[in-house]
């Protein structure tokens, strides 16, 4: 199926935000510059295996297992044009490779600094506080910012942004759930299956979703504004950057705090989690915004046959395409529900095909968006009877 006028100029740069040369040079001195930081996480998890390598071996698969769903949800934010796995990999690697490197050494020099000049006592109980949001939302940061930059799809929204720093936050946190598990096998002296249980209830159950993803997501949102909103001025670009990385300094910093334990106790962390969440959503909210009205003018461009107005209006929030789901299943069960989720995703395929230039894309979309509506015809009537307009050209 070719539309004709469907992509009738590239509206959107298709090309990355960095020159060849420019992504070589950048990687290089990422690399060379991460060279300490990889020798120390490697060397960290290599003793922490000495522990007990049978169940290194479990709290690995254990925690690889954990990252699955997170993966599943991250992704799923970004709905019209998912993240490259590519990026996606790099993201987790240097989550859990370079800024859990360089935070182990950074959060020892703070800790040292803060027991120097305020006592024992007040770092033993506000060191985490201090150096956490501090050392690991920079190292976090930075590689959320180099992967924008480096990344072979040019990133389009500050949705993108959440979605890597998002990634980097969750790798920072599974490699560091797997030390803290090795580690408390080896101050318990059990090398059995009683400190990976404890500690994926604790960390994983309890305080996972309101840990790293969140953290470095929000700070994903800023940079992904800086990089993308190309329409705004740079100083707008920068403050929202950087107040989004105030943000995840504060919700970060107050869940590593004791405020509220002492009056709360293990309650007090769902209560840091909800404001830590609060804040996320806040930032989503927008994001998802800008990111279907950038896509949806596509839509503005293809017959109604593709796309109604009204269908445009559906796509433009998880909401409404949950409610026009919702309606396909009470009319016609779950065929109907699965025809209306295809016809969904199909059209914003479209859309992004033709935000971008893609005529091969806006193809495949379009073919698929006849079978789904064929499929929801024969469903609610019992005979294929819709097909496109005559006229409309088929390849």
């Amino acid at each position: 199926m070719t539309v004709p006028g469907a992509v009738p100029r590239r509206t959107a740069p298709r090309a990355p935000l960095t020159s060849p040369r420019e992504r070589f040079w950048i990687l290089t001195v990422a690399l060379l510059l991460c060279l300490v930081p990889v020798a120390v996480s490697l060397e960290n998890l290599t003793l922490s295996t000495a522990v007990s390598p049978g169940l290194a071996l479990a709290s690995a698969v254990v925690w690889s297992l954990y990252t699955i769903p997170f993966l599943i949800v991250i992704r799923r934010i970004d709905y019209f044009e998912r993240e490259p796995w590519g990026s996606l990999v790099a993201a987790f690697g240097w989550g859990g490779f370079i800024a859990a490197g360089m935070a182990m050494v950074a959060n020892s020099a703070i800790f040292d600094l803060v027991t120097v000049t305020a006592g024992v006592a007040t770092a033993q109980e506000w060191g985490a506080a201090i150096a956490g949001p501090t050392t690991e939302e920079i190292a976090k940061g930075v590689g959320v910012l180099l992967i924008l930059l480096v990344s072979p799809r040019r990133p389009r929204t500050a949705l993108d942004g959440f979605v890597i720093g998002a990634v980097v936050g969750l790798g920072f946190q599974v490699v560091e759930d797997f030390g803290y598990t090795m580690n408390a096998a080896a101050a318990e002296g059990d090398p059995g299956a009683t400190p990976l249980v404890q500690m994926f209830v604790v960390r994983g159950l309890i305080a996972g979703p309101f840990s790293h993803a969140v953290y470095t997501g929000i700070v994903g949102l800023g940079l992904g504004y800086l990089v993308t909103a190309t329409d705004r001025g740079w100083g707008r670009r920068i403050a929202v950057a950087l107040l989004a990385f105030l943000a995840a300094y504060f919700v970060h910093g107050l869940w590593n705090s004791p405020i509220l334990f002492d009056e709360l106790g293990v309650l007090s962390l769902l209560v840091k989690g909800a404001v830590a969440l609060a804040a996320l959503a806040v930032g989503l909210r927008f994001a998802r915004d800008r990111d279907a009205e950038f896509f949806s003018v596509g839509l503005t461009q293809v017959p109604d046959w593709l796309c109604s107005p009204a269908e445009q209006q559906m796509l433009a929030s998880g909401r409404t395409r949950r409610q026009a789901r919702r309606a396909a299943r009470l009319a016609g069960g779950r065929p109907a529900r699965r025809a209306m989720t295809d016809l969904q995703r199909a059209q914003a395929d479209l859309a992004v095909a033709v935000r971008v230039g893609d005529q091969a894309a806006a193809d495949n979309a379009s073919e698929r968006i006849i079978a789904a509506r064929q499929r929801l015809s024969v469903i609610r009537s019992g005979t294929p009877a819709w097909a496109p307009p005559t006229g409309a050209p088929v390849a």
